[in-house]
């Protein structure tokens, strides 16, 4: 009779442990694909050099209605950060779909673009934000 219970509890251990084992997988997901896979490759292949982004800096502050200008990459974002002076949405977005062609086309067709509008008398912390996927040909806007 004690054999015999013995018996039971390591049979019960073993398809307990031999269930735990089949089912790790579910319960404990470490093989699990990453959102973005494949989403940074080629990213050396398409560097942007510092040169090109201070030139876009510089051609945004030009303008009467930026007060200042941040443009840096991301992974395969490039940011641009704009403090301005005006909160005419109208007017901005104009601008902003003009300054696509301050980057080449392989550019955009790799990187998205994302673009921030700051105006520090305006209540909301940014009163314009605009985004361009790399398949997209226009920028979308919030506000």
């Amino acid at each position: 009779m004690k054999a015999k219970t013995i018996f039971l509890i390591v049979l019960c251990l073993v398809i307990a442990g031999g269930a735990a084992y089949i089912f790790r997988d579910f319960i404990f997901s470490s093989n699990s694909t990453p959102l973005y896979v494949g989403r940074t490759n080629n990213l050396d292949e398409h560097e942007i050099d510092d040169d090109v982004l201070k030139d876009v800096e510089n051609t945004l502050v030009a303008d009467e209605m930026i007060l200042s200008s941040k443009v840096y990459v991301d992974n395969k974002i490039i940011k641009i950060i704009l403090e301005v002076d005006t909160i005419e949405i109208e007017l901005l977005e104009e601008f902003l779909n003009s300054t696509l062609v301050l980057f080449d086309e392989e550019i955009l067709a790799f990187y998205d673009l994302e673009i921030l509008v700051q105006n520090p008398n305006a209540e909301d912390l940014f009163p314009l934000i605009g985004y361009k996927g790399n398949n997209s040909e226009v920028i979308s806007y919030s506000n």
